[in-house]
């Protein structure tokens, strides 16, 4: 009789092994705690893909408004300055003038290529929050560059009858344009996490971005090796 009852009190929980209730029970220090050694792919959920943004039709046209502005200020200037000479003793502060705005606007790009390229290569551990925070600073000293070299350009006078002139002139609007282009780049950008690594970037972006800065500095040191020859 003692065997059948304690054979079928055997399955029942007792005060030493049934789980406290924190509602009825005050001392917390029977609450079991949580498994630390949980794996963390239970709690913490993978990241989804990257989803580019395409632009929108509103951007797309003021991409190209700039592309059109940058354009016909180039065109301008070329048609002015077969119109407008300077007198001898202006010439080497133009020219100088015009080599500070060399400086300033390619070594700016030149400073934000290399690290770009560097952080898509995976040789430095950039995140986009760096890519983003150099763009604020770096690009008011590409475009004031830019345009210094536009308009000290336009006082040297430039011979079009030259062929390797013409090749020097169009890829400074090339580089202009390009410019243009990577504002497209940094607005796709700003649409995923800060946290980003560059190296983590979508291919098609990653692609697309090096491209743009293989462009530019190919367009910018043509322009530079013309000039350097005294074209």
């Amino acid at each position: 009789m003692n065997d059948h009852r304690q054979t079928a009190l055997a399955g029942i929980p007792t005060a030493s092994t049934r789980t406290p209730d924190p509602r009825t029970n005050p001392n917390p220090s029977l609450i079991p705690s949580p498994d630390i050694n949980a794996s963390p792919e239970l709690v913490t959920p993978h990241p989804g893909p990257f989803v580019l943004r395409a632009p929108s039709p509103s951007e797309r046209l003021r991409l190209g408004a700039v592309a059109a502005g940058v354009t016909a200020l180039w065109a301008i200037v070329l048609i002015a300055s077969q119109r407008f000479t300077i007198s001898h003793g202006f010439h080497h502060p133009v020219v100088a003038l015009h080599l500070i705005s060399l400086t300033v606007g390619f070594g700016a790009v030149l400073a934000v290529d290399i690290c770009a390229l560097n952080g898509l290569l995976r040789r430095h551990d950039f995140t986009l929050a760096d890519a983003l925070k150099a763009a604020v600073v770096v690009d008011p000293l590409i475009w004031t560059g830019y345009i210094g070299l536009i308009v000290t350009g336009l006082l040297l006078h430039p011979d079009l009858s030259e062929p390797l002139m013409w090749v020097k002139l169009i890829a400074g609007l090339a580089a202009g344009v390009n410019g243009v282009n990577a504002q497209g780049v940094q607005r796709a950008l700003a649409d995923l996490p800060r946290s980003t690594r560059l190296s983590d970037l979508p291919r098609p972006f990653a692609v697309r971005a090096v491209l743009a800065a293989t462009f530019s500095q190919i367009a910018w040191w043509t322009a530079i090796l013309i000039g350097f020859f005294g074209i």
